[in-house]
C-alpha cells in the first residue's frame, strides 16, 4: 500500500512540475510548438491531467473517520475548481499566440529554414509582431529556432521558396 501512495504522488507531482516548468523551459531552449493546433491540443490535455493530480491529493488526505458524501463532496468540488481553473487559463492564453510562417528560405545542405515567428492576438486592427528566425524541426511537433537578421543571411547557402 505504501509503494502505491508513493507512485501517486509521484505522478502527481510530476504532472504539476510539467505544468508550471514548460512554458520556462520552452523560453530557455528557444523551443515551441509546430502549430498552433499541437499547442491547443498541449493546454486541453491539463484539463484532464490537472485535476487528476489535484484529485490524487485530495484522496490521499481522506480519513477514515469522514463520510463517504463528504469525501465524493470534496473530490468533485476540487477537481471542478481546477478545470474551470485550467479552462479559464487555457482561453486566457489562446488570445496570443506564436506561430510560424512557411519557409521562406530553405538551407541547400542542412534541415534548416528561415521563417517569421508571428504574435497574432486575434484582433485585425493591430500588427501582428514578427520576428525572423532559423528553424530546425525537432521530431514531429517541436521547432527549435533562434532569431537570425536579413543581414546576416548569406544566400549563397539558401534556396528562395
Amino acid at each position: 500500500m505504501k509503494f502505491r501512495s508513493t507512485i501517486l504522488n509521484v505522478i502527481a507531482w510530476t504532472i504539476i512540475g510539467i505544468w508550471l516548468s514548460r512554458s520556462t523551459l520552452f523560453r530557455l531552449l528557444n523551443i515551441d510548438f509546430t502549430s498552433i493546433e499541437i499547442a491547443r491540443n498541449f493546454r486541453q490535455i491539463w484539463l484532464i491531467l490537472m485535476p487528476l493530480a489535484v484529485g490524487i491529493f485530495i484522496v490521499r488526505s481522506w480519513n477514515r473517520n469522514t463520510s463517504i458524501f463528504k469525501n465524493s463532496f470534496g473530490l468533485s468540488l476540487g477537481v471542478l475548481i481546477t478545470i474551470g481553473f485550467i479552462y479559464i487559463l487555457n482561453f486566457l492564453l489562446g488570445f496570443c499566440e506564436w506561430s510560424f510562417s512557411n519557409p521562406i528560405y530553405k538551407h541547400r545542405t542542412k534541415n534548416v529554414e528561415i521563417r517569421e515567428r508571428i504574435l497574432g492576438c486575434g484582433a485585425y486592427d493591430s500588427e501582428p509582431t514578427h520576428i525572423l528566425v532559423k528553424t530546425k524541426s525537432i521530431g514531429k511537433y517541436l521547432t527549435k529556432y533562434s532569431e537570425i537578421k536579413e543581414e546576416d543571411i548569406d544566400y549563397e547557402n539558401w534556396n528562395k521558396e
